[in-house]
């Protein structure tokens, strides 16, 4: 099952550039650009994620979740990667199963403790280059 939690400010069909993935450390962001603004939603402690572009995208992959995360529960994954985990470890995370679906980018599902939706600075950017400066 999918729950929803938020979409993203505006249509991803209105985005000025395709989406990016910056990986920091133990986070995950998920970065956009629309009307001259810098957005993203930024993951947490994150286990584990996997992007599967537009055109291997199945319906499960884009209904419930076009421009929108939603958490799914249960998940299949997390008790995969439960169970890979040493037995000592595996109840001491907290691991939730995000699901997003943009336009032209296709589905990205992260593994991680949370999510959250805000704007970005210039300098946190990597829409502009791949090491953007203060």
């Amino acid at each position: 099952m999918k729950t929803p939690l938020f979409s993203v400010p505006v249509p991803s069909t209105n985005f000025s550039d395709d989406p990016r993935i910056a990986f920091d450390n133990a986070d995950l962001r998920l970065e956009f650009r629309y009307q001259s603004k810098l957005g993203a939603i930024t993951f947490s402690k994150v286990r584990s994620f996997r992007h599967r572009g537009e055109p291997y995208c199945t319906a499960w992959h884009i209904e419930g979740n076009y421009d929108l995360l939603a958490e799914v529960h249960p998940s299949d994954w997390v008790d995969e990667l439960k169970q890979s985990a040493p037995e000592h470890q595996r109840s001491s995370w907290m691991m939730r199963h995000f699901m997003i679906y943009l336009d032209s980018f296709g589905c990205l599902e992260v593994v991680a403790e949370a999510a959250e939706l805000g704007a970005l600075l210039q300098h946190q950017c990597l829409l502009d280059s791949l090491h953007c400066q203060d």
